[in-house]
């Protein structure tokens, strides 16, 4: 996938303690990574999917 360079935003519940995970919306949907290692790999969500994934971790699934 051809993703221009990306703005990423950290999660809100991100603690003190290094455990976080980035975020980025771009034209065809999200990019989601692990702040600890951004070169380990990056998920990537279509915006219908981004919406259900949310979803589900809110309500613990």
């Amino acid at each position: 996938m051809d993703i221009p360079k990306l703005h990423w935003i950290k999660s809100s519940f991100s603690s003190g303690n290094g455990a976080c995970c980035e975020a980025a919306h771009h034209r065809t949907g999200t990019a989601f990574r692990d702040s600890k290692n951004p070169a380990g790999g990056t998920l990537h969500f279509a915006r219908g999917e981004w919406r259900t994934f949310l979803s589900a971790v809110k309500h613990g699934r």
